[in-house]
């Protein structure tokens, strides 16, 4: 990590942490007792290895989450539009789920980081693992223009089961996210403690 974003990191990392102080004044004793859920590294490594671990995972979820910032509004109109049924050419504009399972899967290979975390993370893993096939299907449906022979019968079939894996995946992902952000909170408060 550069000192540059280490630096802008710990800035953020300062304000979010004061801000109690802020809010409640210096000698509130809100301020003081903003309590932090401590979790427990699971190898029992460094607080350095634990964090470049969670920076692994912070990357995957931050190319994933930059990709929908980005794109955002054309994958919510393609899923509604697969929510309907299958529609010619509304995969083609949805996340990239794929390369966020093949990133979560590299950093799953690098160990553990923190036990709320890994859950999580295994638990969207799990999702990703039968939702990407279905992304896979369903494209390869689309591209071959199989619909033209079945009237998107078999599309119809893959966009129900797309639209599920996505629904079940959104509830997985909030809860991997916030795990994430609250394990990498404890890690900055940490670091500017040292």
């Amino acid at each position: 990590m550069s000192s540059k974003r280490k630096l802008i990191s710990t800035l953020l990392c300062v304000g979010a942490l004061t801000a109690g102080l802020f809010v409640s004044g210096c000698g509130s004793d809100k301020a003081g007792g903003i309590a932090y859920v401590v979790s427990s590294v699971v190898d029992g490594g460094s607080d350095e290895k634990a964090a470049a671990k969670l920076n692994t995972l912070i990357d995957a979820t931050n190319n994933f989450n930059g990709d929908n910032a980005t794109w955002g509004q054309n994958y919510a109109d393609s899923l509604a539009k697969l929510k309907g049924g299958f529609a010619e050419g509304a995969i083609t504009n949805q996340p990239h789920f794929d390369r966020l399972q093949a990133d979560l899967e590299k950093a799953k290979k690098e160990g553990s980081t923190f036990k709320e975390v890994d859950a999580e993370r295994d638990n969207v893993l799990n999702i990703l693992n039968e939702l990407v096939p279905v992304y896979k299907d369903l494209t390869a449906y689309d591209d071959s223009k199989a619909y033209m022979n079945d009237g998107g019968a078999k599309g119809k079939e893959l966009a129900a089961k797309y639209v599920a894996a996505v629904e079940k995946f959104d509830a997985a992902y909030a809860k991997f996210n916030d795990a994430l952000n609250k394990a990498n909170t404890e890690q900055t408060k940490k670091q500017i403690e040292k």
